[in-house]
């Protein structure tokens, strides 16, 4: 039984491996932006292929329709429906807290991208906290294969 109820299937986990682990080792998501960047550190390191997939769709998204918006909502629900990824440690599938980081790394490699962006806790951090973040995902792109674009 896994922690969102029924049972677990195997699935390709986030960082590349099979499984049937649901055991849940993400820190806590709390209301501190400290604990907002542990988790998000946590996520990018032990989850590279869910980036991979949101660049890989994203990439697709504006091949489709050059100039226009898009969707990081839309991104996240064609990877849950689409494909086996799941994120390793984390009681959700594809955790929306994951969001913002996503679309903000995203946007680092093609500023030109056009999601919408709402305000959030990522804005305001400093060079230093931000740098944290990119060097996660970095450390996670370290130990897993590009999807293939």
């Amino acid at each position: 039984m896994n922690p969102a109820g029924g049972t677990a299937g195997e699935v390709l986990m986030g960082d590349g491996s099979r499984g049937w682990s649901r055991d849940v080792t993400a820190p806590r998501w709390g209301k501190s932006i400290t604990e907002k960047i542990a988790w998000c550190t946590w996520f990018l390191e032990k989850n590279p292929r869910v980036y991979d997939l949101f660049e890989k769709f994203a990439n697709q998204w504006q091949a489709a329709r050059p100039g226009g918006r898009i969707s990081a909502d839309a991104i996240l629900q064609r990877i849950r429906w689409e494909t086996t990824v799941r994120a390793v440690g984390d009681v959700f599938e594809v955790n929306n807290n994951a969001r913002a980081v996503l679309v903000r790394l995203y946007c680092t490699t093609d500023p030109s991208a056009k999601f919408e962006q709402r305000k959030c806790w990522l804005d305001v951090l400093s060079t230093q906290e931000w740098q944290q973040i990119l060097a996660a995902h970095e450390r996670g792109q370290g130990y897993a294969p590009k999807v293939a674009q």
